[in-house]
């Protein structure tokens, strides 16, 4: 209940009522934002609340269930994208973060005997788990992945109007294969199996929002950006003018709305630009 009057009554309540004039928000997330808002609207809020306060969400690249990057980001070290420098740097750290054991990939999409990590001395799936974390010798990253793994358990369907655009054709992580795990030596980077993505998340996590539309009565509005990657979606020009145009067609709808209740507010053309600008941070 606290995090529910915090986070949803007061964090977009306040919006909805002191920053958009009482009209239902929108929601633009990326990548592991787009599991996170999942949370709050199947787990916090109730229809009611969703109906009153959301108009739509925009999810770019969303990570609704997982990747197997997570796995070699834990084992090795890295940043989810362009290395800055040497990945093992980041390891330490990026290890103590229960976000990445919740980036694990999924008992939802995985199979429980799909192998994640091959090598002579074991083989790593989802049953056995437990031992990825045990080789490694990082307890602390198995009781992160325990208490996170199951917080979407089933990646159940927001029940809002749902823009799901993500990247595809981009070689993506599916399977890591070393030689022995872990690595008896430094700097041994494993051979990589790849399936299609967006260079960061595979094919299957991304299209989650697919079923969804067996699921709610609500429009899932899905898209496939060609050879875009993970990063690249939240800088590509013509992606951010689609998100631009919907979020001035919704508009559009609420000066139409305010028309036929006598409510305009009247914007100013620099007014406008910083619309534009702050929706797309």
């Amino acid at each position: 209940d606290g995090i529910r009057d915090s986070v949803a009554s007061r964090g977009l309540g306040d919006v909805y009522k002191r920053q958009n004039g009482m009209k239902p928000v929108v929601l633009v997330s990326h990548s592991m934002g787009s599991p996170m808002i999942l949370y709050l609207l199947t787990r916090y809020v109730d229809q009611a609340w969703k109906d009153k306060y959301i108009r739509c969400q925009i999810s770019l690249a969303g990570i609704f269930g997982g990747t197997p990057k997570a796995t070699r980001v834990f084992a090795e070290g890295g940043n989810f994208g362009p290395f800055v420098g040497e990945a093992k740097a980041f390891r330490t750290q990026e290890r103590t973060q229960p976000s990445l054991a919740w980036l694990m990939p999924s008992s939802d999409l995985w199979s429980l005997d799909e192998v994640i990590i091959q090598s002579q001395n074991i083989n790593i799936t989802l049953a056995n788990y437990d031992e990825f974390y045990h080789l490694l010798e990082y307890p602390d990253g198995f009781e992160m992945w325990q208490d996170t793994k199951d917080l979407i358990k089933g990646i159940p369907a927001p029940q809002i109007e749902l823009y799901c655009w993500h990247g595809v054709n981009v070689p993506t992580i599916e399977q890591l294969i070393y030689r022995d795990f872990p690595p008896t030596r430094l700097f041994v980077h494993p051979t990589i199996k790849e399936g299609d993505g967006d260079g960061t998340v595979s094919l299957r996590s991304l299209q989650v929002c697919l079923k969804w539309r067996e699921q709610q009565s609500k429009s899932v509005h899905y898209r496939t950006f060609d050879s875009i990657s993970h990063e690249q979606i939240i800088t590509h020009k013509d992606l951010a003018s689609e998100v631009v145009n919907i979020l001035r067609e919704i508009n559009g709808e609420n000066s139409e709305f305010n028309s036929k209740h006598g409510d305009i507010t009247e914007t100013s053309p620099s007014d406008a630009n910083s619309f534009d600008e702050e929706a797309l941070h």
